[in-house]
């Protein structure tokens, strides 16, 4: 589903002369879906397609809107263990999906900045400092191929179950005391 994704969103993106690339955008969208309550369309918009008007890009923006509602249902309950990291597949070389998932904790910090402002629990900005950590992750090649793409492969689930947490934190339903109604 991922490289199906990736193949429709990529070509939508390069038309549109985006601010952002696939995994950028997929971070941000799933950074709104997390987030308490999702912003205007125009705000987040503006952050992948820059000043074009909406109408100029209608596939893009269907393409969008379809991928958040997607990744919102992948968040929401007992989907959230399908929810998966938009990025190059394995076959792509490390330090493209190293500075891809750099990309997509970008998007997903900005995402969420825009559907939970306020104050976040503490666990979820634990969370988001090791996300920004990761923004500036680099291919080390000093290491071996193998360690490398064991890190990247423990990174990249770090994020995913990060994403997970978070989202369950923000939406999680307060339980009234027993015995209030």
């Amino acid at each position: 589903m991922a490289g199906d994704t990736l193949e429709k969103l990529s070509p939508l993106l390069l038309q549109a002369d985006a601010l952002a690339g696939p995994a950028e955008t997929h971070g941000l969208l799933s950074g709104l879906a997390a987030g308490r309550q999702l912003p205007p369309v125009q705000d987040w918009l503006a952050l992948v397609i820059g000043d074009s008007a909406p109408e100029e890009h209608p596939a893009l923006v269907k393409q969008l809107a379809g991928l958040l509602i997607q990744i919102s249902k992948d968040l929401a309950g007992e989907n959230a263990l399908s929810f998966q990291l938009l990025l190059p597949p394995d076959s792509a070389p490390l330090q493209d999906r190293v500075a891809a998932l750099s990309d997509w904790c970008r998007g997903f910090l900005m995402g969420l900045r825009l559907s939970a402002p306020g104050k976040l629990p503490d666990d979820a900005r634990e969370i988001l400092r090791d996300f920004e950590a990761i923004t500036q992750a680099g291919y080390d090649p000093e290491l071996s191929e193998e360690a490398q793409e064991a890190d990247f492969t423990e990174l990249e689930e770090f994020v995913r179950m990060g994403v997970t947490l978070i989202h369950t934190e923000l939406h999680e339903k307060e339980v009234p005391p027993p015995g209030t109604h």
